[in-house]
């Protein structure tokens, strides 16, 4: 049997947990003692939305399953953007990322809040499922980052998006 780490612990379709969630390969992971929480995969969120995919309910749902678990990890989840724009870019200014969008979207970038708007969205679409499982709001926290923390500086790239564009959860 492959060797577990000292209070790491997968929450999957092992032992019964999730039948569907092993099926699907959906899995998180919890080191409490490290205050850690990994994911399987991404969230997927539908196109420029954030509307949390039918595919990514799941890994939501062993997140909430990975909280109620443990009431004493409260988390944080941030939302990225693949925009070059930072914690400033709050549609109140031209900025880059508003320059490079088609000149129909601008107006509802600019009303919605700008990347960090865009990314707090998304970030608050993934704290209401798991506060719909039944964990209390005050161990779940929701941030827009907009573009401040990028993996790939280029955003030109399709293929780059989803690295940037993402979700992460972190313990507080």
């Amino acid at each position: 049997p492959p060797k577990r780490r000292v209070g790491f612990e997968a929450l999957d379709g092992v032992g019964g947990l999730c039948d569907e969630c092993a099926q699907k390969g959906k899995s998180v992971g919890v080191d409490v003692g490290a205050r850690r929480l990994w994911l399987s995969e991404p969230v997927a969120f539908k196109g420029n939305d954030s509307q949390v995919r039918d595919e990514s309910k799941l890994l939501v749902g062993l997140v909430a399953k990975a909280l109620t678990a443990h009431p004493g990890l409260a988390v944080r989840v941030e939302g990225h953007t693949n925009s070059a724009c930072g914690l400033d870019c709050d549609g109140s200014e031209e900025c880059l990322c508003l320059r490079s969008l088609p000149a129909k979207r601008r107006a509802s970038f600019r009303e919605g809040g700008g990347a960090v708007g865009f990314s707090r969205r998304r970030a608050e679409a993934v704290r209401a499922m798991i506060l719909d499982q039944g964990v209390l709001e005050d161990r779940v926290d929701a941030k827009g980052m907009a573009g401040a923390r990028r993996l790939c500086a280029d955003t030109e790239d399709r293929r780059n998006n989803h690295r940037n564009r993402r979700v992460e959860i972190h313990c507080q």
